[in-house]
């Protein structure tokens, strides 16, 4: 038992993850204390993760198989044994330092992790032969699940990272509230998975104090890259460089990326070769368990196989990408330059397949030339700004990243408004942390126990932390004086955004005004029921943007002089309630995130008390007019500046074909359907669409969510034809051109009962 731990509060502890230099090993301890009635404090401990340090070699033990972190006195302490262990995910630098403790013959508490976290685990198990017996009680938890231990509070919430079921925790005590991030971005395009749930830590934005925060990445600034980003590089670059066979290796242990880069050959319809060493089919075979059906999502598209033999691989007509994790090329894909391309996914692991492909003088790419291909799963500076800007009151521990590297952004974290803690913690520190400030209240020597096995049994050895990195991974990407150059480059350019080169960095994290404006809501404008009709929601929400656009210099007079157009393509619309008759509403918007061809632009719709009601959000493409194709945004606009806030998180999801018709409908276009650019106004088609619902169906319900994705034009006079399916509470609806058959648009319209 730590004497410093003696007054009523929670104390925070990294065992490992806050190193000299080489970061792994994470384990973090949490210990709050709480009078009870007789006036003496009743103490819980949790621990949150245990992994293992990589760089074990360094610590001067011979024949060590691995070290991680102490936590010996957590296990067998008459007053602060660990009551549970939560994890984060399922990496080594996290997970694996429980089998070796498991190993050395200590009992550990329960477990909680998510679904995937436990069979990694369970592999492990077996390949270290641990009995059932010895094993600790697992129980599997969810986004969203709270769990009650001692006088602790735990919240499970989604992290976007590079594994299924990656986790972060609120850490809820009366003293203070504790978001541990595990490791995260921003990114909320995450296939397969779920991705950092924003909307909750918004939600719980007033409650957090702190945000022990994962700053791996914050040594690029910016966004981390978006996965959809990583598919669409893929995908062009498969057509850019269009051979027959492909090579695609990917790391292992990021599931991400398998399935990435199957989606792009699925895109491009090549058939798809799974090959690589037994780790990689250990990690396929688990992602298939977890419920990743690549052959039932090839369909009849492609072919997927998963060996590497002659026959099946002739079956595929020389078409097919090789994914997995390999470092040399099989003798069955008869592999020249003139049939063959590389895609190189990370930047020194596929050392010796690039070898290969050069003795084999088959060309490749890889991260030097695209470093969006190495996808990531820690967040950059940025989407630690854009947490900062979700959590302005919080106080940031960082981890998971060096300690010279935190002390030299501290005067970028100061100008961007961040409070970090001070001064930067070190393994083995004890803080107490409280909702009116923290302190440090205990210095102690840092420590590794390092594992060495003899006939199977593990034995820890202490040593003390030392610096590693002059022999390890850092000193060939980082170091102090390189990290501090950085850094003042980034804190240059926020502190000088006038400049040409700097103004579109700024863009992304600069504040301008929102643009308001209230609308009476008239009678005239209003359903036999009095509310809001949906054709003058999306009038509304059009006749704010235009104006914005406008008051910013990028609205219709701009873009007219210019010959271009702003056209919508998506909107996706979330609605509590719709505004009533005699009601007057006020509505928010602003510009929220720019893409190469296109615009983000979120709307708020809130009552007379400030009660948010409706939230939107939508896409925007500048078009080239008279040749109608898009054109770039930064090539054709004069600079402008977002606001990285979302009114609602969407990546505007692909909307699916009907699979039945329920109903068919016809309309006319008439002369009152076309707007200032000669085309049908998108305020009309969820009108069409909700016209083909069922009006008996209407008199009971109103909708609650709504998604648009406008395709194609429409003309006056035109034919259209809208096919209808619904499922229980939605409808989805495929609107046609009759003339030609071209698609208009699609709509998904999710009803609910009329209160």
């Amino acid at each position: 038992m730590s004497t410093a731990i003696n007054q009523a509060g929670l104390y925070w502890q990294p065992l490992g993850g806050n190193n000299i230099d080489q970061i792994s090993g994470h384990c973090y301890r949490y210990t709050d204390l709480q009078p009870n009635k007789e006036g003496n404090l009743r103490r819980t401990t949790i621990i949150v993760d245990l992994g293992k340090f990589d760089n074990h070699q360094a610590l001067g033990v011979q024949n060590s198989t691995a070290a991680v972190p102490d936590i010996r006195n957590l296990l067998v302490g008459e007053y602060d044994t660990a009551k549970a262990i939560f994890l984060t995910h399922s990496h080594p630098d996290h997970l694996n330092g429980i089998i070796h403790y498991l190993k050395a013959g200590y009992h550990l508490p329960d477990l909680y992790a998510g679904k995937y976290t436990f069979m990694i685990l369970e592999d492990l198990y077996k390949f270290y032969q641990i009995p059932k017996t010895q094993r600790p009680a697992q129980i599997t938890v969810a986004p969203g699940d709270k769990i009650k231990i001692g006088s602790l509070e735990i919240e499970t919430i989604s992290s976007s990272h590079t594994c299924f079921d990656s986790l972060g925790f609120i850490i809820k005590s009366s003293h203070a509230v504790v978001y541990h991030t595990g490791d995260m971005k921003i990114d909320q395009s995450t296939y397969f998975r779920k991705p950092t749930d924003l909307k909750r830590i918004r939600e719980l934005s007033g409650s957090i104090n702190y945000v022990v925060a994962d700053f791996y990445g914050i040594y690029d600034d910016g966004f981390a890259t978006k996965e959809v980003t990583t598919f669409r590089k893929l995908v062009s670059l498969l057509q850019k460089h269009n051979k027959p066979k492909i090579f695609l290796p990917v790391y292992p242990t990021h599931p991400e990326m398998y399935i990435i880069a199957f989606l792009a050959a699925l895109k491009l319809k090549k058939n798809v070769v799974f090959f690589g060493n037994p780790d990689f089919y250990g990690y396929l075979h688990l992602i298939q368990k977890y419920g990743i059906n690549f052959t039932k999502l090839a369909g009849k598209r492609i072919k997927v196989i998963y060996t590497h033999e002659r026959d099946e691989i002739a079956a595929l007509d020389n078409n097919y990408v090789v994914i997995g994790t390999y470092n040399h090329i099989s003798a069955a894909f008869d592999a020249d330059r003139s049939n063959c391309f590389g895609i190189i996914t990370a930047k020194t692991f596929f050392n010796p397949l690039k070898g290969q492909l050069n003795a084999h003088n088959i060309k490749f790419v890889g991260v030097d030339e695209f470093p969006e291909l190495q996808g990531f799963g820690h967040g950059f500076w940025g989407d630690m700004e854009y947490l900062h800007l979700h959590l302005p009151r919080a106080t940031f521990i960082p981890t998971h990243t060096p300690a010279f590297v935190i002390d030299n952004v501290r005067e970028l974290a100061a100008f961007c408004g961040m409070e970090l803690i001070t001064p930067t913690p070190a393994n083995n520190e004890i803080w107490r942390l409280g909702k009116d400030g923290y302190e440090k209240i205990q210095e102690l020597p840092a420590k590794w126990l390092v594992v060495v096995y003899n006939d199977n049994q593990a034995y820890l050895k202490e040593v003390f932390q030392t610096a590693t990195s002059g022999i390890g991974f850092l000193r060939r990407t980082i170091s102090n004086r390189r990290c501090l150059r950085r850094f003042k480059m980034y804190l240059h350019q926020r502190q000088n955004p006038l400049k040409p080169k700097l103004r579109r960095r700024k863009r992304q994290m600069s504040k301008i005004e929102k643009f308001i404006r209230e609308y009476p809501v008239r009678s005239y404008e209003c359903d036999r029921d009095g509310q809001l009709r949906l054709i003058t929601l999306l009038n509304i929400f059009q006749d704010v943007a235009d104006s914005h656009a406008n008051q910013m210099g990028l609205g219709y007079d701009f873009c007219r002089t210019k010959g271009l157009a702003w056209v919508g393509s998506n909107y996706h619309i979330r609605i509590d309630r719709l505004p009533r008759w005699h009601e007057t509403i006020k509505v928010i918007t602003w510009p929220c995130e720019e893409r190469r061809l296109g615009a983000i632009r979120d709307f708020r719709v809130e009552d007379e008390t400030g009660h948010p009601i409706i939230v939107a959000a939508s896409q925007w493409i500048l078009i080239d007019f008279a040749k109608k194709r898009p054109v770039g945004l930064r090539e054709n606009l004069p600079d402008y500046q977002v606001i990285p806030e979302r009114a609602l998180e969407t990546d505007f999801a692909k909307l699916p074909q009907p699979e039945k018709e329920d109903t068919t409908t016809e309309f006319k276009v008439r002369y009152d359907d076309i707007d200032v650019n000669n085309h049908v106004n998108n305020a009309v088609y969820p009108l069409w669409a909700s016209e083909s619902v069922d009006p008996a169906f209407r008199l009971e319900h109103v909708p609650q969510e709504l998604e648009i994705a406008f395709k194609k034009e429409g003309h006056y006079g035109e034919r259209v034809k809208i096919i209808t399916e619904i499922q229980e509470n939605v409808s989805l609806h495929d609107i046609t051109a009759l003339s030609d058959g071209r698609e208009l648009a699609k709509v998904r319209i999710k009803w609910q009962k009329r209160s």
